[in-house]
């Protein structure tokens, strides 16, 4: 999304040309109560933007959620169901307008 907003050495950007309608995040059902509780900085995970980059794990999470709009929800069929209300409180906590699409291998209803 930051995209759109850099200009180029002419002072032209993407926001000219297309429109930024939706953002979507896809949660990984499965491993998203056990990363939101890790204290890994992204650079432990290799997953860092530099060594500048000192964010955590759960500070990369937090950003995506509340920033999406629509959250994919995917490989809730791998957690309890005490684990998926856990989730889909986290969730609508973070983000409580974005819209939650349940998926299965990957797979969301159009």
């Amino acid at each position: 999304a930051e995209t759109f907003t850099f200009e180029d050495e002419d002072g032209n950007s993407l926001n000219e040309f297309a429109r930024l309608d939706t953002m979507v995040t896809v949660v990984d059902a499965f491993n998203f109560l056990k990363d939101y509780s890790s204290v890994d900085s992204l650079q432990q995970r290799g997953e860092s933007l530099g060594e500048q980059d000192e964010r955590t794990v759960v500070d990369l999470l937090i950003d995506q959620i509340e920033f999406c709009d629509v959250i994919v929800l995917n490989k809730i069929d791998l957690i309890d169901q005490a684990q998926q209300d856990q989730l889909i409180a986290i969730l609508k906590t973070l983000n409580p307008r974005a819209r939650i699409e349940i998926a299965q291998f990957g797979k969301v209803a159009l």
